[in-house]
């Protein structure tokens, strides 16, 4: 692969795979596929071990929060908007020591909030607002 290539972006290009493009620039440190059609995170993502900044609002997935995002020790940005996102956010989220933005502002997310976030002493930006699109209950506690 092309370790050259540190930013990619491919926001609203019809993508529902990235195939192939991920693996080519394993040195990726930004990538942004915001309003394309994955149905869920491709899981080349999650071998992106450079990546600090993952751009992914507006992709219509089914299902919880990807808990291999959880491998991307060097997040620092994660912005996961209006994905359709259901369920609850995993534990292991405390693992992303480098986070210091998550967005997750229109899912349909519920329960608590883990406590495992006070891991996160980095973080500076969170946002879990309107967590009830689509008939869903939203964050308690």
């Amino acid at each position: 692969g092309n370790t050259a290539v540190t930013y990619i972006n491919l926001d609203d290009t019809g993508l529902a795979s990235l195939s192939g493009i991920v693996e080519a620039a394993p040195g990726l440190i930004s990538l942004h596929v915001k309003g394309n059609k994955f149905d869920a995170l491709p899981k080349e993502i999650f071998e992106l071990g450079s990546l600090e900044a993952l751009y992914m609002s507006n992709n219509d997935f089914t299902g919880e929060f990807p808990i291999g995002l959880a491998n991307l020790e060097n997040l620092v940005f994660l912005g996961c908007d209006a994905c359709s996102l259901t369920g609850t956010l995993p534990t292991s989220i405390g693992s992303l020591d480098s986070l210091e933005a998550l967005s997750l502002f229109g899912n349909s997310m519920h329960g608590t909030i883990p406590t495992e976030f006070m891991l996160l002493t980095n973080l500076k930006h969170l946002d879990l607002a309107v967590q009830t699109n689509s008939g869903g209950e939203g964050f308690s506690g």
